[in-house]
């Protein structure tokens, strides 16, 4: 299983990275053709929003892997240490209900606007919605994985990565 995960981060790493660059790419393209040939792409705008979306969901469960959201730390350091471990299930807890609101209704919405098709790019806007849903099933399986790892740790049998 540990081989798993380690093959699985690696790929969502690379994935983000390329994603990133690909955002890059096609801005510094839109911004060359605008002001040395002053024409546009008309697809560049909506791959720059649509590749901007899948970078903030997979980023968002790798937050989660990484426990670096922010109301993570906010408090963190003004919860006494032996409260610690009861603090982070409630924060995973938290982070657990809202990842499956986000499953749910990004479902729901993926499946409403099914039949929908991107108007520059001709890409089924379900493609683009999935997202949300992936995001909220990586983050559920992430924070399980961290509420493992802590009650390993807790109850002196091993601990996390």
């Amino acid at each position: 299983m540990k081989m798993v995960l380690k093959i699985l981060n690696r790929v969502f790493d690379a994935l983000l990275a390329l994603l990133m660059l690909g955002i890059v790419v096609t801005c510094m393209m839109e911004i060359i053709a605008r002001n040395l040939f002053s024409t546009s792409f008309a697809w560049s705008g909506e791959a720059g929003r649509y590749l901007f979306v899948y970078v903030v969901f997979i980023g968002a469960f790798i937050l989660a892997r990484d426990r670096e959201f922010i109301c993570m730390d906010l408090l963190k350091a003004k919860v006494p240490a032996k409260h610690q471990f009861v603090y982070n299930l409630i924060l995973d807890g938290m982070l657990i209900f809202f990842a499956a609101v986000l499953v749910y209704s990004g479902y729901q919405f993926t499946i409403a606007n099914r039949l929908q098709i991107s108007s520059a790019m001709g890409i089924p806007k379900p493609v683009i919605y999935i997202i949300t849903s992936i995001s909220g099933v990586f983050i559920i399986l992430y924070t399980v994985i961290n509420v493992y790892g802590d009650i390993k740790k807790k109850t002196g049998k091993g601990g996390a990565e």
